[in-house]
């Protein structure tokens, strides 16, 4: 098992974003959007609606607020939608995860089954970190690699009824199409990130989704 660095204080998360040139607004826009796409899906949609929508949603928003603001842009590599830091060498993406997203004992795992694509992402992450696991987390996103690749992020969101939470996390390890490990996890929303307040309501003019996302955490 590598080492795992699990931040979770609303101060050492903070700081953390900063470094990846984000920050709680940013990433919280992102979920709020995807739980509120899901939110809208009824039991007269296609089987897979919600997932499919709250992944297309949150991809959405995690673009609008980030793509032409301090380095980040659109990317499609691989058939991975994502967003891009060229200066930074990271990219992050969003996936539907399940209840073991913000729970330090468990990792999160991808609701459905990924490909090949995948694979090679998680594959250059794990190639990153063999050499660094005893360096300063702070330092990690300032590695390039030889080969020019990308350091993967995963905006992981699990969503069920009022439970919400969402990590920004770099996994290492699949098994079988799953996510199976990581080397950093970052709390931002729910489950042991603590609870969230106060809350901000969406307006009237908005998707009509109702939904209410907290912007900031207890210390």
């Amino acid at each position: 098992m590598s080492k795992v660095a699990i931040l979770r204080s609303f101060v050492e998360v903070s700081n953390r974003l900063v470094e990846l040139r984000t920050n709680h607004e940013f990433i919280l826009e992102a979920v709020e959007a995807a739980v509120g796409a899901a939110n809208e899906s009824t039991d007269n949609d296609p089987s897979g609606t919600r997932g499919w929508r709250r992944w297309q949603m949150g991809t959405r928003r995690l673009r609008e607020m980030h793509v032409g603001n301090k380095g980040w842009d659109r990317d499609d590599t691989d058939q991975i939608a994502s967003i891009i830091n060229a200066d930074l060498r990271i990219k992050i993406v969003v996936c539907n995860t399940d209840d073991g997203t913000c729970i330090e004992a468990r990792n999160p795992k991808n609701r459905s089954k990924k490909g090949s694509a995948t694979d090679r992402a998680v594959g250059a992450n794990q190639s990153s970190f063999m050499d660094i696991l005893d360096e300063s987390m702070a330092d990690m996103w300032r590695r390039r690699q030889p080969d020019g690749s990308f350091l993967t992020y995963v905006l992981c969101i699990y969503n069920e009824a009022d439970d919400v939470r969402a990590e920004l996390s770099c996994a290492i390890e699949t098994s079988g199409g799953f996510f199976e490990n990581f080397s950093e996890r970052i709390f931002i929303i729910g489950g042991e990130a603590g609870e969230p307040s106060p809350v901000r309501r969406r307006g009237s003019d908005d998707d009509g989704s109702e939904f209410d996302i907290p912007v900031t955490r207890k210390k």
